[in-house]
């Protein structure tokens, strides 16, 4: 989790200094469904990268995911 403003600013340093697979939650409320249901239903992934913001609007969907494929690392950027 990060600001907002720096998500893809996460992403982009995730791209070129890793070779994780990363995806952002972004989007209108339809295409974060459809991205949540990708994320649980693929290994599409390795790092999902998502906004405080969205993760508190999101909550209930980040915790089925995690039910169905628990997070190894959930890593809050600055959360005080």
């Amino acid at each position: 989790m990060t600001k907002a403003a720096l998500t893809y600013d996460v992403y982009n340093q995730a791209k070129a200094f890793t070779d994780l697979r990363v995806k952002v939650v972004s989007g209108t409320p339809t295409q974060r469904t459809e991205l949540y249901a990708e994320l649980e239903n693929t290994d599409c992934c390795d790092l999902v990268v998502v906004s405080y913001e969205l993760f508190r609007q999101d909550i209930q969907q980040f915790i089925a995911f995690n039910k169905s494929k628990p997070f190894d690392v959930m890593y809050g950027d600055e959360i005080h």
